[in-house]
């Protein structure tokens, strides 16, 4: 709306009377300031004109005073508390936020101005993680709280609130670590500080004994399947060189036991009369040697022989690879 414009809304008489729940029903009579008297048993709505009769533009932060700056967030953080007593947890988190652009320090106010914006910017931070926890928004809290820490690190309030977000979120290791400095590092802890730390450390334990049950259920199964060895043979000490070539003789004596008993690979058996083979150099030329006698007439394999080509800069062969 512009300055000198007008706007209608009509209402239902039971909301533009503002009658509660127990006044449903009854004939509720409002006086306006106009002198005019209007029954609810009259009509059914009411018909409220708003005429606009001047606006000014709100300043921007920055164009603000120390003193300004202090007093707009004050009357946002009063109408965030309002709506926070209400159970209006997302119009009061609207409100505190809108509050911390107030609380921004510029290091040009004074010391008193200065630390009325730094408690007023823990406060704002402590209240919007107050909501946050009612809206189990477990990620907003820790954010809050750590804005809260960066200027006051053993803040109670910010610490409590931390520990209960991280529990929640299921970051247990970081609870306890929170936990730890609320109960060993603040100095004056509020008199219900006990009891609540000691439910922290409930809550906690609590959370933790579920996840483990959850846990079994999922890897206990694999775990179990995948030990294959006894409890001996995980006990066992691990054998001596000299153990282990007794075990390679054992092993090559019995492969010969075998072979001969078996008549050697193959089944055939093994003449005693039979003249000992040719050596390669003495086998006819005709004879199919797959390239034995080359192989053997170099001092390296034929794979080794090409390596050394390759490394001198010369290109494999296709016959030879």
């Amino acid at each position: 709306m512009r300055a000198e414009e007008t706007a209608q809304i009509v209402l239902p008489t039971d909301f533009a009377f503002g009658t509660s729940s127990s006044d449903k029903g009854k004939e509720i009579k409002k006086t306006f300031s106009n002198g005019k008297e209007i029954s609810s048993s009259d009509t059914p709505f009411v018909t409220y004109v708003f005429e606009m009769k001047s606006m000014e533009r709100a300043k921007d932060p920055w164009a603000l005073t120390g003193e300004e700056k202090v007093e707009r967030a004050e009357k946002l953080k009063s109408s965030g508390n309002a709506f926070f007593k209400k159970k209006e947890y997302a119009r009061a988190e609207a409100k505190y936020s809108q509050g911390l652009r107030y609380v921004e320090p510029d290091g040009q106010q004074k010391e008193e101005t200065a630390n009325k914006i730094k408690a007023l910017k823990v406060s704002l931070h402590l209240n919007y993680a107050a909501c946050a926890l009612k809206r189990f928004a477990w990620k907003e809290v820790v954010v809050n709280c750590d804005e809260v820490l960066k200027i006051e690190s053993l803040n109670e309030k910010a610490l409590y609130r931390k520990a209960t977000a991280e529990i929640e979120f299921e970051l247990y290791d970081e609870a306890r670590r929170t936990i730890k400095t609320l109960v060993e590092d603040v100095t004056s802890p509020s008199p219900t500080s006990a009891s609540e730390t000691l439910r922290l450390k409930q809550r906690l334990k609590q959370k933790e004994a579920t996840q483990r049950k959850k846990d079994s259920k999922v890897f206990g199964g694999m775990f179990s399947k995948l030990d294959l060895f006894t409890e001996d043979e995980r006990n066992k000490k691990p054998k001596s060189d000299e153990e282990k070539f007794d075990d390679a003789e054992t092993a090559l004596t019995g492969l010969g036991e075998m072979m001969k008993g078996s008549g050697g690979i193959g089944g055939g058996g093994i003449d005693a009369n039979a003249p000992p083979p040719l050596p390669l150099e003495d086998l006819p030329d005709d004879f199919q040697d797959y390239g034995a006698k080359e192989a053997m007439a170099t001092d390296t394999f034929p794979f080794e022989e090409e390596k050394k080509k390759l490394e001198e800069g010369e290109q494999m062969s296709l016959e030879t690879a």
